[in-house]
Formats: structure tokens, sequence, C-alpha cells
């Protein structure tokens, strides 16, 4: 089909030229439409039956990926259930090393839907892992829940067992644990490695990137293997030393976990190498698509992933602006500085609305920390592989040692210079994701302006820039400013009254603890809102809108109250409540006759939290009877606004 319609674009006859030329572009646009349809619902995850579905059953699982938490272990295995092959995320209680890649569970588990948590506004932890194939997810409490059945050497297997080596050969360098980490995680990608703290410092910095296996890393590891294999040109194997760069380069994406922006920068690489082994000019913009197009037909969903979003607009920002942030004459050290900064400003500017749209915060110190950073880190890295090549043979360089410290410690200290720079760090920012997309295209559209001087792209420029303007004022005249809502997950459930730029935030067990780390993982909400003032009550409080004395409240007139412990005990058997909202919480003992006997409540809303078995049973009853009840697990979210 392609060959006939470029026969018909490009006939001499002006019949052709003109009437039939875009057919070409239709039948090829058609072409694509259908190839990504088709790879996307190949890649479509398959729901499993309902009759395996929140019960217990037993199954194997094959061990695919680890993931070692704080008190937990995520282990992400397949499994095969009813003829199918499904992948699940799977929680154990505590760590445990003894299990390995490769490895195969026999397990007796109840498999559950993976849920979102009933927060507006919160991270769609659903489609993040639909996205990766996984719909469902298990717990195993204790050890006795499973036991290994079996090992398999898978190559995953293999590539973790080189970066467990890795690891064991940086920590024999007797360096400063905070350079430990740091190399650990430039050379294997595992940010676990890296505290929270040192996270943080490296993103107000703007030098994050450095953190995460990304185009700069695969940059830098070509740049060293074409010293390394310098002989090899000398002795007119040039050829040979591509082929090799590119089978290291794969190698070490495969060891690092294949994250979309190491796949797009070898895969750019590699094109970079064949098209020098054939003579042939290379051209970024046609590498970028042809990268783009390879991991979109292979993951169709990595278009939804924040490492390919961020890596593609990176290298977009750097392919329209790159040029016009760089100055100075051919092969001087002005023209080499203005070039390590025009990439960075550049990469900024194509990466800003993502960062706006995802983490909420921006940060201008990238100037200082790159420009000193970037030229140095591959002398670091080089450094380091002489000192781990020699303590290999059982000799350790303490001068060599101590210059990795030393030069960690000049990275630490322009990271920490450069995010304490005054005006630099700018938080609490909210971008919607449709004005984001709208603004982005602006921006690529004026970049290819600057280029080209097509009146057409200033014209897209200016369209997408107004529409995405119009979504900016449209939502924050839409945002409601007054109103309440229950933010429930797994932990705790808490309510959440908003007015204004003040916030009261009540928990259900009246537990202050709970209701701070709700507040600490749920800002998304409060940003969006320009919320400044937020107070955790724990205590009986009341003004001209609130009034709360556990377990009542009431919010503009809505009353609410919390059904907690055997409520049998804690209340008369002739009390009875009037409320609107009636929130069983997961420490409720009672049945629902009790609910009936103490509360006339016009709903009851079921937290998330509320052990299963005890929630079925609840539903059952509320069923029976006919009370409207809302389940915040399926449900979602009970959100009401005040006019």
């Amino acid at each position: 089909m392609h060959y006939y319609i470029r026969r018909l674009r490009f006939n001499k006859s002006p019949f052709f030229q003109h009437k039939y030329s875009y057919l070409y572009n239709i039948a090829l646009f058609g072409i694509l439409l259908f190839t990504g349809w088709l790879c996307a619902n190949f890649h479509q995850p398959h729901p499993l039956p309902d009759n395996f579905v929140n019960k217990e059953i037993a199954f194997t699982l094959q061990v695919k990926d680890i993931n070692q938490n704080n008190t937990t272990t995520d282990i992400i295995g397949s499994t095969s259930i009813a003829d199918r092959e499904h992948k699940l995320l799977t929680t154990l209680k505590g760590n445990k090393y003894d299990i390995e890649i490769g490895d195969t569970l026999y397990c007796k588990s109840k498999i559950e839907p993976i849920r979102n948590v009933s927060i507006p506004d919160a991270f769609d932890f659903v489609s993040y892992m639909r996205n990766q194939g996984i719909l469902y997810k298990c717990h195993f409490d204790s050890e006795t829940n499973y036991h290994i059945a079996g090992h398999e050497n898978t190559l995953r297997y293999y590539a973790n067992q080189i970066k467990e080596n890795i690891v064991t050969e940086i920590r024999k360098l007797e360096l400063n644990e905070t350079t430990t980490s740091f190399i650990i995680t430039l050379f294997t990608g595992d940010k676990k490695f890296i505290d929270q703290d040192t996270r943080e410092i490296f993103s107000s910095a703007g030098i994050a990137h450095c953190l995460a296996i990304s185009g700069l890393h695969i940059m830098i590891l070509a740049f060293i293997l074409g010293l390394i294999l310098k002989p090899l040109v000398w002795m007119n194997y040039r050829n040979w030393s591509f082929v090799i760069s590119i089978l290291v380069i794969w190698a070490f994406t495969y060891m690092t976990g294949l994250s979309s922006s190491a796949i797009r920068a070898s895969i750019m690489t590699t094109l970079l190498f064949s098209a020098m082994i054939i003579h042939r000019k290379y051209s970024i913009v046609n590498s970028f698509f042809i990268s783009a197009t390879i991991i979109i037909i292979f993951n169709p969903y990595a278009l939804f992933d924040i490492g390919f979003q961020m890596s593609y607009s990176a290298v977009l920002g750097i392919i329209c602006f790159a040029k016009i942030f760089t100055f100075g004459t051919k092969d001087t050290l002005l023209r080499k500085a203005s070039e390590i900064l025009a990439v960075t400003i550049a990469a900024q500017i194509g990466t800003f609305l993502l960062i706006l749209y995802y983490f909420n915060s921006l940060s201008v110190s990238f100037f200082i920390s790159n420009l000193i950073i970037i030229p140095i880190l591959p002398i670091f890295i080089l450094v380091v592989l002489l000192t781990l090549i020699i303590s290999s043979f059982g000799i350790i360089i303490i001068p060599l040692t101590k210059g990795i410290d030393f030069i960690y410690s000049i990275f630490n200290n322009i990271a920490e210079f450069s995010s304490s720079i005054p005006y630099t760090q700018f938080t609490d920012l909210y971008i919607n994701g449709y004005s984001a997309f709208a603004l982005f295209i602006a921006i690529v559209s004026f970049g290819i302006w600057l280029a080209k001087k097509n009146i057409y792209f200033l014209r897209a420029t200016t369209i997408f820039l107004c529409i995405g303007c119009s979504y900016i004022v449209i939502e924050t005249l839409s945002i409601s400013k007054h109103g309440f809502f229950v933010a429930s997950d797994y932990l705790s459930t808490n309510i959440v009254y908003y007015t204004g730029d003040h916030a009261y935030i009540v928990n259900a067990e009246n537990n202050i603890t709970e209701a701070k780390a709700f507040l600490k993982n749920s800002t998304k909400f409060f940003i969006k809102h320009r919320i400044d003032n937020i107070f955790i009550i724990d205590t009986p409080y009341k003004n001209e809108m609130i009034f709360y004395k556990y377990p009542l409240l009431s919010l503009n007139g809505t009353r609410i109250a919390f059904a907690k412990g055997n409520i049998n005990k804690l209340y008369r058997s002739d009390f009875q409540l009037k409320t609107d909202y009636l929130i069983v919480s997961k420490a409720y003992y009672n049945d629902v006759k009790s609910l009936l006997k103490h509360f006339d409540a016009q709903t009851i809303v079921l937290s998330m939290n509320i052990y299963e078995q005890k929630k079925s049973i609840l539903i059952k009853g509320l069923n029976k009877i006919g009370l409207p009840y809302l389940d915040l697990e399926n449900d979602k979210i009970l959100q009401k606004n005040f006019n």
C-alpha cells in the first residue's frame, strides 16, 4: 500500500501530483493508527475471571522484579491463572533478602484489584500500574503464605547478579557512605541507596537527572567506551569499536532496568553509530521519531510513563532551542561551556511544564550546578572505574579514594549552594494536564518557528498558547473554595473541610499521627485550591462553620458522625443520633443492626480500610434493609461543595 501510494504521489502526471497527493499521508496515518491500536490491544492486560478475584487461591509466582522498602518487600511477578498469564504486585511484610529474581514462589493468598485512594487530585495509581500490565495485587502477612518452590536463571537474574556484584565491589572501596550511595546509584540506576534529603537537594539544584539512568549516562558511557576502544580505531577496526560500544550500551541499559529514558538514548546512540558504520548522515530528528516509534510499538503504554515523557520532552527542547543559546567561536573553551549551558537550558525548557504538572515545583538554579558538574562527571566516573579495576586485584590506592570523596563533596556542596540561592526555588505550583499539553505544543511550535521562520508555526504557537491559558483561566474560575471531602486510603480516613485559604482535617480515629501522614502524602489538592493554612483538629472545636466533638462533626450544617469500636457499649440503648453521613471506620466492631439502633443516618460511608470480610457483611446487611451507602473503595470519592 505504501508503495502504490508513493507511485501515485510522485507520478509525473499533474493529475496524480495534485489531485491524489493527499492519499499518501492519509494512508500512512491510517497504517500507523491501525498499528498503534493493534499494539495497544495486544499489550492490554486481561482481567481475571470473577471466581478468582477477592478469594483466597493457591498459585505459583515467577519473580520478575524485587523492591525492598523500609518495612515491606514489593515483588512483581507473573502467574498463570485460568490459562492466561497475569502480572501481580505482591507485598510481603518485612524485608525478604532470601527471595531472588528468577525464583518460583508457591503462594496462597487473596488476589484483589488494585484501587485508587479516595482523595481528590490524587495520583492515579490504577492507571500507572495498568500501563505496566498489572491489574491485581496480593499481600502476605507471614512466611506461611508462601515458600520458594524453585529457581530459574533467567537473563534478568544474571543482570541483577551483575548489579549486585557491582554494588559489592563499590562497597569494597571504603569510601564515605554518602559517596558510596551516590556511585551505586550512578552505576546501577537504583535510587534506593540515596537518602531522601540528598534526593531533594539534587532535585532543587536541577541535577536530579544525575540520579536516574538517562541520556546523560548513555552519553558519558559512549564517551568512555570511545576512549577505551581507541586502539581499535588506530588498528583500522573503527567499525568494530562502534559494534562493541552498541553491545555494551545495551547491556548497561538492560542491567539498569530498561527505563524509557535509557532505551531512548540507547536507540538514538545505536542509530548514530550505525550511520557512522555505513557512512550515512545522521539526523537527530529522524532518530528521535524512530526511537519513539520503536518504544511505543513494543510498549504503547510507555507514552504515559513519566520517564518517557520527560526524556523525549528534554530532547525536543534540545532540538528546538540548543542552537539559540550556543555562542562563541568554534573549538574554544567559551564555545564548549556555552554548549553545556545551552543543552541544559534547552532541556529545562522542554521539561519544565511536566515538572510543574507532576511535582508542583520548579528550580532555576540549574545554571550553576549543571555548568560545573556535567563537565566533571565523566572524569569522576573514569576515576571510579580505574579505582574499581585496581581494587579487583586487591589493591586500594588511598589517594584515588580520597580524590573520589573530594569530587563528590564538590558535587554535594554545589548542589546545596545552588538549592539555597534565594528566589530560585518555586514550590506549590499547579497546572492541569490540558493546559500543560497545549502550552507544550506552543513551546515546540515556537522553537520550530525560530529554526524555520515558517509563519504557520508562529500561528500554531499563538493558537495553542491561547488554548493553554484558557484552560488555566476556566479551571481557576471553576474551582470551589468552600466544601468538604472524605479522604480515605488503606491506612486512615480523614474529613477535610476547606474554605478560602483555610483547611481543617479531622481523622476518623481521632488519631493525629494518621492525619499528619495523610497531609504529607496528599498535597496536590491543597496546592490546586491555594490553601496555605491547614489545621488538624483532635480536640473539641467550634466556630461559625464547624462544630467538632468526637465522634460528632458538623460542617456548615451537614451532620457527620464516626462509628468506631463497640458502639453498644459506648452509647445508651435509647440513644439515636440523626446524621447526614455516618463514617464507618476500620475499628468498628458491631453489625448493621447496631448502626440503625444508635444512628439515624441518611447515608452510610464505608472507609477503604475496613477489612474485606467485615465490609462484605456490612454491605450485605445494608442491601437487605435498603439503606443507602457509599463504598469509598469502589465509589472512590465523597465530596460536597457549598455555594
